[in-house]
């Protein structure tokens, strides 16, 4: 008995996905797309443009006879939200389901502002006019393990977890916390999909981190910890530093040393320098005396751009499973996926 309602779900969610990933198509083009027939894809795009998932958007011209209608995902269907914070700055980002930027706002404050910005932020993104908001990301300068719990040593250590998570459960939206390191390597995971193995330095005001990629998935460690670079020991004349304490030359030829020991031993393949220039510039020489030619490397001088790019894509692959999700079962309403 639960066979044909299985089928149905599954060509209802194929036709949404190519909704979500192509421009406005026509019936014709939906039902070439996914190989089922026009009667199936007709009766589909019915029922999704009856509960405010789909719209008709005019007709596609050019053609000779009657021109087919073009059908498109809601503009209702649902926003996702991506935020890269930092202890003076925090950055925002509003996208469609499609991935199609609808707002972009840059926050300065200060550090013991942070969780009042953070908080304003969810109030402001739960009652966005372009429909429910299915998933917010955001990127800390902080270990994160893979049940979303902040670890030491974090860079933030003035935001209030407890009074954030308390507004998230009041706007009820499901969020994801992720480090900012390791959302700068997915995004040049995503940039660079031809590399299944890189390492991605990312030097920021809070500090020095690293987003490791291993066979093409993102590595946390054991406890949320991997790529806690700047947090390295190294031995100053008779006592050790932090990495991200040196300064200068010392500080370029250290992380030097590290990354291309980090490299040799889990034989990556690509590494991004996400540096001021002038650090890139110096780095990408030290590496290129250690390494030669056996790894390629990319300098990438706006971080912030790479972590709200990895913040943003987490984000919208998580807001469209929700809507799959809630496409399940399709009621009487708009509300059944609002």
């Amino acid at each position: 008995m639960r066979q044909p309602q299985d089928l149905r779900r599954r060509n209802r969610q194929e036709v949404v996905l190519h909704l979500l990933n192509d421009v406005p198509l026509t019936r014709p083009q939906l039902a070439e797309l996914t190989g089922l027939s026009k009667v199936t894809v007709n009766a589909i795009v019915q029922e999704l443009v009856s509960h405010g998932v789909a719209e008709i958007r005019g007709t596609q011209g050019g053609l000779l006879g009657r021109n087919p209608h073009l059908i498109q995902l809601h503009p209702q269907a649902g926003v996702v939200a991506a935020l890269d914070v930092q202890p003076l700055r925090t950055q925002v980002q509003v996208l469609d389901l499609r991935g199609q930027l609808l707002q972009e706002d840059k926050i300065d404050h200060t550090a013991s502002h942070v969780t009042a910005v953070l908080t304003d932020q969810i109030r402001k993104l739960k009652r966005h006019k372009r429909g429910p908001l299915r998933q917010i990301v955001i990127g800390l300068p902080a270990p994160i393990d893979a049940s979303g719990v902040i670890a030491e040593p974090n860079a933030l250590s003035e935001l209030d977890v407890s009074e954030l998570q308390q507004a998230l459960e009041r706007a009820k939206v499901p969020c994801m916390l992720e480090n900012d390191a390791n959302l700068v390597a997915l995004a040049a995971a995503r940039e660079w999909p031809e590399f299944t193995h890189l390492a991605a330095v990312a030097q920021r005001e809070s500090g020095t981190g690293l987003g490791l990629i291993l066979g093409g998935e993102l590595y946390r460690g054991s406890g949320g910890r991997a790529g806690e670079l700047g947090r390295s020991r190294w031995p100053v004349l008779d006592h050790t530093e932090y990495l991200e304490q040196l300064s200068g030359r010392e500080r370029s030829r250290a992380t030097a040393f590290l990354l291309a020991s980090l490299v040799q031993t889990l034989d990556l393949q690509h590494v991004v320098l996400g540096l001021p220039p002038v650090g890139a510039d110096q780095l990408s020489r030290e590496l290129t005396r250690l390494l030669g030619d056996s790894v390629t490397l990319s300098l990438q001088p706006d971080v912030s751009a790479l972590a709200l790019a990895g913040a943003a894509h987490h984000a919208v692959e998580a807001g469209r499973f929700a809507l799959l999700q809630r496409l399940e079962v399709l009621g009487g309403g708009i509300g059944d996926v609002a």
